[in-house]
């Protein structure tokens, strides 16, 4: 049997961390062991992220060392925004003076303050974990033998941090592109030109640099092998997200609710647009093709005022009817209680063209059909390919509405059944032995370099 490699994984985000890109990350950690491969992780400290879910727990035998984050410049900033207007009483205090501060990146803003910002969040609002994480991946190296490193991002600083490990050790480096670091819509349009060539000289070294480069999707990896057509196309893989055993509640009926409950989990904010949804609503009502009784819509999570305020516009009628509602985020067991007894999971995902959701394989086995509003690209290919719900465009309401009356009478399936069906696909434990794989070929392939 092969030895057990060691591999120092890189992550900002980890349980019990409430944000959603500690799945993947903790996920992968409970399967890899199971394929011969043992993840050692450096996070930050627990302190340090706004909000904690400890019903999501670490694996067991997995060790965790947690750093402190140093304050920045932007957390002054962030500060100072802060006194100059009153917090929303729903928001951590973290979250509303990163969020004030940078309000830029949504609204139009003074250009000296978008430079401001572009320059205190060089590559991003937690550069200042770089140094602590930079001593405690030193001390590790040093002090442990480990195989490969393994940095996911955003925030991007983990990849930094991955690139001067690799560079001062020279040991192998996998970087893992859990979302894009240059086409991310909700940044790229709110950088000043000089911020974006500085991001593609950062992410270029860092590609250049890694032995592997894992992205999430078929279209991402594409588009990394166009911008980099002078590296080894082989250089660039993709390893989807996925979905774990779920089971759903006891005497689970499938039989569709009166009236019929939509929902959409998880936070709507900018790049991601409701309002062509909304008034999609609003004409078929209108046009007596929906009965507003007949259909109720919830957002289960944070959503930009922004949103609502264009859902208002567009229909705000039925938001007073209550046909439409936003709730504020809830515990995991009561999100997915809320996901079980759904007919209908939406999905809106705006300009993520390279982009999956990782609702999307959530929503995915449970069986529930989805539907999906968004341009085309990465999710309308994979709701093409599993045939589980109905994808539209984002731009012409009529239409939403008209493909939402096709998607409220499809059948919602067995999980256990769609579970099985993709489950060499997209379950995580399939997903994790392709990654042990590749660090294993990566490792194996150094030590014979050095041997030759």
């Amino acid at each position: 049997m092969s030895l057990t490699l060691r591999i120092l994984l890189i992550t900002h985000d980890f349980p019990p961390s409430a944000e959603v890109g500690r799945n993947r990350t903790a996920h992968f950690c409970k399967y890899l062991p199971e394929f011969g491969v043992q993840p050692f992780i450096l996070t930050v400290q627990n302190r340090f992220h706004d909000e904690l879910d400890h019903t999501f727990l670490v694996p067991p035998g997995i060790r965790v060392i947690r750093t402190v984050r140093h304050e920045t410049p932007l957390r002054w900033y962030a500060n100072w925004m802060s006194r100059r207007s009153p917090a929303d009483p729903r928001k951590s205090r973290e979250d509303h003076d990163i969020a004030k501060a940078q309000r830029t990146y949504t609204t139009p803003t003074p250009r000296w303050r978008q430079h401001l910002l572009s320059v205190l969040s060089i590559p991003d609002q937690y550069w200042g974990w770089y140094f602590p994480a930079m001593r405690a991946g030193g001390y590790l190296l040093r002090n442990r033998e480990f195989d490969a490193i393994l940095s996911t991002s955003p925030p991007s600083t983990a990849h930094l941090i991955g690139l001067s490990l690799k560079k001062k050790y020279q040991i192998p480096w996998i970087a893992d592109f859990r979302d894009p670091w240059l086409n991310n819509e909700s940044l790229r349009s709110s950088h000043p030109r000089w911020r974006r060539k500085l991001d593609a000289r950062m992410e270029a070294s860092c590609v250049r640099s890694a032995d592997l480069v894992v992205c999430n999707t078929e279209l991402q990896q594409g588009v990394m092998c166009e911008r980099y057509q002078n590296l080894p196309r082989q250089k660039f893989v993709t390893l989807t997200n996925g979905f774990v055993d779920v089971e759903g509640p006891p005497n689970l009926c499938l039989k569709k609710h009166k009236p019929l409950r939509c929902l959409h989990l998880g936070e709507i904010y900018g790049g991601r647009r409701i309002d062509t949804f909304c008034a999609g609503l609003s004409i078929l009502v209108k046009k007596q093709k929906l009965d507003p009784d007949a259909v109720k819509v919830l957002f289960l999570g944070g959503t930009d005022q922004s949103q609502i305020a264009a859902c208002r516009e567009m229909a705000g009628e039925l938001m007073d009817t209550g046909m439409i509602e936003f709730h504020q985020r809830v515990d995991r067991g009561e999100a997915r209680r809320f996901l079980w007894e759904a007919d209908l999971l939406l999905i809106f995902q705006g300009g993520y063209r390279t982009q999956i959701p990782l609702k999307f394989y959530e929503y995915l086995s449970t069986g529930k059909p989805i539907f999906a509003v968004g341009q085309q690209g990465a999710l309308s290919d994979v709701m093409a390919q599993t045939e589980v719900g109905v994808w539209v465009g984002e731009d012409h309401p009529r239409e939403i509405g008209e493909k939402f009356l096709l998607a409220l009478a499809l059948p919602a399936q067995s999980a256990e059944a769609i579970q099985q069906r993709w489950k060499e696909r997209f379950h995580v434990r399939s997903l994790s032995r392709q990654l042990a794989k590749w660090i294993r070929e990566l490792v194996d392939g150094q030590r014979a370099v050095q041997k030759g």
